[in-house]
């Protein structure tokens, strides 16, 4: 007999036997000893019993899928605690904010455009550039919930007092570590020293365009990264899905780079030409020296660029961001490897 099939025995129904096919049991020997019909014709029961069998293979197969599918079902629920789908539609509501340094804590605005009938918890962090945790602002890592139904939330930034007075424009970051294409945030701290000299103002200035300007470079090669994978993987609907988000997000992201760059250019307009170049020269130079030549290169085109806007007042700003995207390029495809600011 096949696996999975078995033998069952019962009662034959001769005229209104109340234990036909009531009674099931595996082997005859197991049925003759419990027997209740055998020899017991006048209950309208035949005394042979019938042998049939019961084929349990379909059950078997069908209870294996069932814990397959719910096997599946765990691992994907597991998968997803464990590396969580990184969340979409969660952006800051600004590209960059100033901030004068001792300010005490300030609310760094965050929104969403999507899912706003669901709870999310976005996972944020700071990171230092120029600006140094916990000695120009507090280092931290925490994290922010969207209620169903809001649509903004604020990360509270504190930013200290530091005891040396320096020139430049410092800077950190804030990144939103859960958020497809991890978002980030330039918060800008200003000295407040009571130093008020055209150059302080300039300096701040300057640094501030240049840390536009490397943005503008590098979301346009990762815009063009981004795109080339894209036009590779249309066959997989998944992963079309979410490399299209992250290429949304970085688009959207330059839109407002670009424009904040302009702003920064016509600042520089209304401060005196000589000190706006010199304080280029001089800032890209003190990025060679430390060693961050992105950001020095960043630097030296954003001063061609600005000559150019000083001599049409035309602002080309695709050519400008080919430019910055070009000589980025070329500077990391190079011989040398170096550390970006």
């Amino acid at each position: 007999m096949a696996i999975g099939v078995k033998n069952q025995y019962y009662c034959p129904n001769l005229k209104g036997c109340k234990y036909a096919k009531r009674y099931y049991v595996y082997s005859k020997e197991k049925y003759t000893i419990n027997s209740t019909c055998i020899g017991v014709a006048n209950d309208g029961c035949g005394s042979e019993l019938i042998a049939d069998h019961k084929d349990y293979r379909v059950k078997a197969i069908v209870l294996l899928i069932c814990l397959l599918i719910s096997a599946s079902f765990i691992g994907v629920s597991v998968k997803q605690r464990i590396f969580p789908e990184p969340i979409t539609g969660v952006d800051f509501a600004l590209l960059d904010t100033h901030l004068e340094e001792g300010v005490g804590t300030v609310l760094i605005n965050v929104e969403r455009d999507s899912d706003l009938d669901k709870k999310l918890t976005i996972v944020y962090e700071t990171v230092g550039r120029q600006a140094i945790g916990n000695m120009d602002f507090i280092e931290q890592t925490g994290q922010i919930i969207f209620e169903p139904g809001d649509k903004s939330a604020q990360i509270p930034i504190t930013i200290l007092k530091d005891k040396e007075y320096e020139e430049n424009e410092e800077h950190f970051l804030i990144v939103l570590k859960n958020v497809l294409g991890k978002p980030s945030h330039n918060i800008f701290i200003l000295e407040n020293a009571g130093d008020p000299s055209i150059k302080a103002q300039v300096n701040a200035l300057v640094k501030s365009t240049s840390v536009i300007a490397l943005d503008i470079a590098q979301l346009a090669m990762r815009i063009s990264v981004n795109q080339e994978i894209i036009d590779g993987i249309r066959h997989d609907a998944s992963l079309y899905s979410q490399y299209s988000s992250t290429l949304e997000t970085q688009r959207a992201n330059l839109r407002r780079a670009r424009e904040r760059y302009l702003e920064l250019l016509r600042e520089m307009t209304n401060q005196p030409t000589a000190s706006i170049l010199i304080s280029m020269e001089e800032h890209a130079a003190e990025l060679d020296e430390r060693d961050y030549p992105q950001q020095a290169l960043a630097t030296r085109v954003m001063k061609m660029h600005f000559q150019t806007y000083l001599e049409k007042e035309n602002p080309r700003m695709d050519e400008w961001q080919y430019e910055l995207h070009k000589e980025l390029r070329r500077l990391i495809e190079g011989p040398s490897n170096h550390k970006s600011a």
